[in-house]
């Protein structure tokens, strides 16, 4: 019984593994360029979905748009960041409007303008 248990399971998920193969590997070439183009956004920096995110645009953030746009004018690039760096300038961005230029305070008497700066030595804009 218990042989028969594990070839049963070992069946489907031997079947389940080459229907799968089968789609990849047989469907027209339309498609598989379309899988191809799938995979290579999601290994590029130029994926639409960290755009969109970055940008504020999905999910709609508008803290997060007032970042990125201040950030591509002080030339700083803003899709090579991180997920932390973002959100965390987000945050020092909204401290700022809220309560004004002497926040964020950061500890060892460094500036908001000294994080910008480390900022754009990290990740700067290059214009084409």
């Amino acid at each position: 019984m218990k042989r028969l248990y594990y070839t049963r399971i070992n069946n489907n998920i031997n079947n389940r593994f080459y229907l799968l193969k089968k789609y990849f590997c047989t469907e027209k070439t339309s498609k598989k360029e379309d899988i191809e183009n799938f995979f290579k956004d999601l290994t590029t920096d130029e994926s639409k979905s960290w755009e969109y995110y970055i940008k504020g645009i999905n999910p709609d953030y508008e803290p997060r748009k007032e970042m990125y746009y201040f950030l591509i004018n002080q030339n700083v690039n803003v899709k090579r960041m991180t997920v932390y760096e973002i959100e965390c300038f987000t945050k020092w961005l909204q401290m700022r409007k809220i309560y004004g230029n002497k926040y964020p305070a950061f500890p060892y008497e460094i500036t908001f303008e000294d994080k910008i700066e480390e900022l754009k030595e990290k990740y700067p804009l290059r214009k084409v």
